[in-house]
Formats: C-alpha cells, structure tokens, sequence
C-alpha cells in the first residue's frame, strides 16, 4: 500500500486510510499502527513504515532497526534479550501531527510541534531477536538518551508483527511523558 502524503502545510483527512488504534487504558496511551512499508536497506537495515488515520488526520512515522544484534542471558535466568541500535525517523508532516498527537494525548502542550529528522536509540528485544521480525512478533523497547542528561532520558516499547502489520508504540512510564515528546520534537 502506498505511502499517503498531503500538501505542505495542509492536514491530510485521511478517510481512505487505515485506522490507527488508540488504547488508553489505567493511564497509559498505547497506539497500534498499520505497517505500510517494510524495507531491507543496503547495509542490512530494516526499516519499518508506519501510516495510519487518527481523528481524521494522518499520523505516521518510520523506525529503523540496525543489523548490529548481541545476544545476552540475563543474569541467573533462561530468558535472552538482544541489544541493538535503531532510530525513529519522521517521514513528514504525519510524523509532525503524531508527535502533536502524543503530545496532547500526554497532557503536554501540543501547538507547533515539529518531528526531529530522526532520533537514535539503543534497542533491545525483550525475549525475542530483532533480527527476526520479518517472520517472529517481536517485542522490544527503544531507549533515547536526548541530551545525556537524566532529565531528556525516556524510552517507549515497540511491538512488531509484521505478518499481521501491525506496530504498536507503546508507554513505558507516565514519567517519560515530557522527555519522550521533547526527543523526538524540534
């Protein structure tokens, strides 16, 4: 499915494309994207597109998981985790209006918010090797470190299912409300 882009400037209505999924449940705010795009870069990175209708509008933005995954059992437990690297990318105007959109849902202030280009992040598969997300639901949980302060530090959990399309961006903890928002925000 095509990627849906509006005019500058111009708040896309986007009647015609799939819904995005909002949760809110015991104070949380949890969205599940339809995935509109999934691409293996040169470099074995894999990029994730995400597109959907909220409230009329479009909201969208990218994720891109690096080819750099190191296995580590946690301490005195058969559980793995997969540390890694990515970033969130904006993709336009519909990164913009999601990152208005958390912002608001988050009880932040909400007027004029503009996307970072893109935002690095450690990442981590809880359970599950990013490495496989084409073929296994993949759950993992981005770190973003802003400035390195601890006051810009936040992190959110990211659920991939891509054979159903589906990717959930999801609250960590309702402290990193305002550091959340002010990483991927100009």
């Amino acid at each position: 499915m095509p990627i849906v882009t509006a005019a500058p400037g111009v708040p896309a209505l986007a009647s015609h494309a799939p819904e995005v999924k909002l949760v809110q449940e015991e104070g949380f705010v949890d969205f599940e994207f339809p995935v509109q795009k999934v691409e293996q870069l040169k470099d074995g990175t894999r990029c994730v597109v995400v597109q959907g209708s909220l409230d009329g509008q479009l909201l969208g933005f990218a994720v891109e998981f690096h080819p750099n995954w190191s296995a580590k059992r946690l301490d005195g437990s058969e559980q793995w985790v997969y540390w890694g690297s990515g970033r969130f990318v904006s993709t336009g105007g519909d990164t913009d209006r999601f990152v208005a959109a958390l912002a608001r849902l988050y009880g932040l202030d909400a007027a004029a918010r503009q996307a970072k280009a893109s935002v690095a992040a450690e990442v981590v598969g809880l359970g599950n090797d990013p490495a496989l997300m084409h073929t296994v639901p993949t759950r993992m949980k981005l770190f973003f470190q802003g400035d390195g302060s601890e006051a810009r530090y936040s992190e959110v959990f990211i659920h991939a299912d891509l054979q159903r399309g589906v990717l959930q961006f999801n609250e960590k903890d309702l402290d990193y409300r305002t550091p959340l928002v002010g990483n991927l925000a100009q």
